[in-house]
């Protein structure tokens, strides 16, 4: 029964004014046109309102006029402008209806503000809405630096610079976070498909989050070996991609494969997906010797957290796989215990010509889950997670009989896009041969410990620790 229609002038094809995910390290301003067409033969005027429908402090979305008038058969435009004064004012709210526990687990979610542009005629007709969306959230600028400082062969120091965030309170709360492990496999970059490029080769956008770029690898079998329990001793595997993935665990879902008895063949794989009927996203253990259909030997949070700490998931390039390395049937205990194992990725857009639902692999690469290389710790338990803040240090231990890897993986998931990996030189490797001073700085604090979801997950499963 109208005549007018509404559109946003800025993204041909799409009527809603999408500000998509909104990365804040300072004040926000962003606008889009709305585009308002009257294709009738009388001119129509229009009240202009914003309403919300999910919140979110320090968001407003502001409208450049309350009121539009547009002639027959004419156009007019009005611009909705996403506003963040302060980042600091971001806190993760959830939206009122979704499920923030699911078997009891802390689901992840995505904070939103959204709404609608309302355009009331006058006089009355039928309204007309534009959907209005932004997901924001406040970014860090922590770094370390390019070459690791060292006082001997078994400590050596990785201080925190930059700009940190911290800041609300529980489930609510952004902190920066900061991982170290191993490097130990990269991967060039894959072409697009097109013309003859059919096999290995991304055909989309979407392809390009399961694109490998590092991985690497970290045991906290020393560390609990330390503090008494050996028992907790957990394996973490983190790999990077080339591009951010728009759903992981779903459309895009990174595994690991893992051979502890070395013949050359996988027993266990690691892979990050959804609990069943959820949104918590695990790290869940398969036992590829076990009969089909059968259960998880361990299910632990991604990122060693559950979604009641925001260890950024969503439109992201990074992420840890973490087990325990009792499920793996490893004893923490142990002198050594080698093992081989595989990345990959997994997705709905492999290329044209592909094994299966695989868009990238890695070659096999070898690591010793109870005596690592090296090994990363800040204050309280072991952790593969710890808060990021400037100014604080991880301190890296070394296994002097061990060879000593050319460099470390840092992961950075509460930086930007484009700045969530760093490469860090390891001394005594090729031309980095001289250690530098140590110098006494605060270590990390750790994370506050996820509490344990109730009822059985799976064999092993337990919170990642601080």
């Amino acid at each position: 029964s109208s005549q007018v229609l509404v559109m946003v002038e800025d993204d041909p094809g799409q009527v809603s004014a999408d500000f998509g995910v909104v990365q804040a390290a300072g004040p926000v301003a962003l606008s889009k046109t709305i585009k308002i067409v009257n294709k009738g033969a009388a001119g129509v005027r229009y009240a202009l309102a914003y309403q919300p429908i999910t919140t979110m402090p320090g968001v407003r979305y502001e409208l450049s006029s309350s009121s539009i008038e547009v002639g027959p058969r004419q156009a007019g435009t009005v611009t909705v402008t996403l506003r963040i004064d302060d980042p600091s004012a971001l806190h993760r709210t959830p939206d009122p209806t979704i499920e923030t526990l699911q078997r009891g687990a802390a689901r992840q979610f995505l904070p939103d503000a959204s709404g609608r542009v309302v355009l009331t005629p006058v006089p009355g007709a039928p309204p007309l809405r534009v959907p209005v969306y932004a997901a924001p959230r406040p970014v860090a600028g922590i770094s370390v630096p390019e070459r690791l400082s060292a006082g001997g062969d078994r400590r050596a120091v990785l201080t925190l610079s930059g700009r940190g965030v911290d800041q609300g309170t529980g489930a609510a709360a952004y902190r920066s976070l900061i991982s170290v492990l191993e490097l130990q496999a990269e991967s060039a970059q894959l072409p697009e498909c097109e013309g003859p490029i059919l096999l290995g080769c991304t055909p989309n956008g979407t392809a390009t989050g399961g694109d490998i770029r590092y991985v690497g690898v970290m045991s906290t079998a020393p560390l609990a070996r330390g503090h008494g329990r050996p028992q907790d001793a957990l394996l973490a595997f983190g790999i990077t991609t080339w591009g951010e993935w728009y759903n992981v665990g779903s459309n895009i879902v990174p595994f690991i494969d893992i051979d502890t008895t070395g013949d050359g063949l996988p027993d266990f794989e690691v892979r990050a997906m959804k609990l069943p009927g959820t949104d918590v996203l695990v790290a869940a253990t398969m036992n590829l010797r076990a009969p089909p259909g059968a259960p998880p030997v361990a299910v632990l949070p991604v990122n060693g957290q559950f979604g009641d700490v925001d260890s950024g998931v969503f439109d992201s390039d990074v992420i840890l796989l973490p087990v325990t390395l009792t499920a793996l049937g490893i004893d923490p205990s142990a002198i050594t215990a080698p093992i081989r194992y595989t990345a990959g990725t997994l997705g709905f857009y492999p290329g044209p010509v592909s094994v299966g639902a695989v868009i990238d692999s890695t070659a096999p690469a070898i690591a010793d889950a109870v005596r690592p290389a090296v090994w990363a710790e800040g204050a309280g338990d072991p952790a593969v997670t710890y808060l990021a803040r400037p100014g604080t240090a991880l301190i890296v231990n070394r296994d002097p009989l061990a060879a000593r890897p050319a460099r470390l993986l840092v992961l950075h998931p509460g930086n930007p896009s484009g700045h969530r990996v760093q490469l860090v030189r390891v001394p005594g490797v090729g031309s980095d041969s001289v250690d530098g001073p140590v110098v006494p700085v605060p270590v990390p604090a750790p994370l506050p410990r996820v509490a344990r979801p109730a009822g059985r997950l799976g064999s092993g499963a337990r919170s990642a620790g601080p």
